[in-house]
């Protein structure tokens, strides 16, 4: 009985052991075995097949996670064809296997024997700024059939410095035209009603409006594949931050206001009022979508130009009209805030300042609360 229980055991042990015996070519010897590398089912041996050049591969993805490049490789055949790769990386951040793959890409047919060609590939990384692992040539029995390899993520400066250009922009305008209102006797404590969108005098959030229904089209049509400054996915986030931060301005501007009794006309009424400062608040808000929006048209422009979906004439003449539209826009944005403050806001400071528009003579508090004024 001990006999037999000794045989299954042994028996067990064998099987076990031939179930971890792998083809040569897969990364057996690699110390990132589970990754999630892609690698087919089915290997075929292809002898003795090496990289000519062993150091470390490091390469950089575009911003859709894919690149292009050669490796070199030498073998001891000729007219070797079918050669394949796998690729098993780990994200430095916290040594998690990710998605990777590699794709051969067409090539002339053939090797010479102990000559080294490139072969052209394709790699798709994971998310995350860096990963590293291996890159090993499926089949092979060579002793130099895995290199190691960095991938890294490339990003651009250029949606970062459209996000906070803008805000910066749009802070800078409300800080003058605070600074102008109180030169001609407004506090930024006096009262103003409050903020409501007008499709006919809210220009700077239609504006936001239409640049957003435009990114989307745009996403869904005849955006590159490719992109060059940005992924399509956030491209897409800068268009539908730019709106939600219009649609955040009419909320900033009630949280800043409190609400008030009014009895305008003998009429007694409950009225939500605002103050100069949570106008200007609410303004930042609308310049800081509207602008920023904007300049994302004319990093989607620039990217249809460079990847020749339409003419680059095309793309630098409505690169133009965009940037003659955000000149325009920040000079309105500057008369309206200072039209609006002048014309809608109660005065309880001394007037120093000699600009026409501020020569009318301001509501009392209690006209003043009762007032919609109309978002930029």
């Amino acid at each position: 009985m001990r006999v037999c229980i000794v045989l299954a055991l042994l028996g067990s042990f064998v099987g076990v052991a031939r179930g971890q015996i792998l083809p040569p070519g897969l990364p057996a010897r690699s110390p990132l075995q589970g990754a999630s590398a892609q690698i087919p089912v089915t290997v075929v041996r292809v002898g003795n097949i090496n990289f000519a050049k062993p150091e470390k591969l490091v390469i950089t993805l575009r911003p859709d996670q894919s690149t292009s490049t050669y490796v070199w490789l030498l073998s001891d055949t000729d007219s070797l064809t079918g050669i394949q790769f796998y690729l098993s990386l780990r994200r430095t951040s916290d040594s998690t296997p990710c998605q990777a793959s590699v794709l051969t890409l067409p090539t002339a047919p053939g090797f010479l024997k102990d000559k080294s060609r490139p072969i052209p590939i394709e790699i798709t990384g994971c998310g995350g700024n860096e990963a590293e692992g291996f890159l090993g040539i499926l089949g092979s029995s060579g002793e130099n059939r895995e290199i190691p390899i960095v991938v890294k993520r490339w990003t651009s400066p250029w949606l970062t410095r459209v996000l906070f250009t803008s805000l910066v922009l749009a802070l800078s305008i409300a800080f003058v035209c605070g600074a102008i209102a109180s030169d001609h006797g407004h506090k930024l404590t006096d009262v103003i009603g409050s903020a409501s969108w007008d499709f006919s005098s809210s220009w700077a959030s239609n504006i936001a409006a239409f640049g957003t229904a435009f990114s989307f089209l745009i996403q869904l049509t005849i955006f590159p594949d490719k992109p060059l400054l940005g992924s399509r996915s956030e491209y897409t986030f800068l268009a539908g931050l730019a709106l939600a931060l219009v649609g955040l301005a009419p909320a900033a501007q009630r949280l800043t206001g409190q609400i008030r009794a009014s009895n305008v006309a003998g009429v007694p009424a409950m009225v939500t009022n605002s103050s100069v400062a949570g106008f200007l608040v609410a303004s930042v808000f609308t310049m800081w979508g509207s602008l920023q929006q904007i300049a994302t048209q004319v990093l989607t422009v620039f990217e249809l130009g460079t990847t020749a979906i339409i003419k680059r004439e095309i793309a630098i003449c409505t690169e133009l009209c965009l940037v003659l539209a955000g000149v325009g826009l920040v000079v309105y944005c500057w008369r309206s805030i200072l039209l609006t403050i002048a014309t809608n806001a109660t005065r309880t400071g001394v007037k120093k300042g000699t600009l026409e528009m501020f020569s009318g003579t301001a509501p009392d508090e209690a006209h003043a609360i009762t007032r919609k004024i109309p978002l930029l």
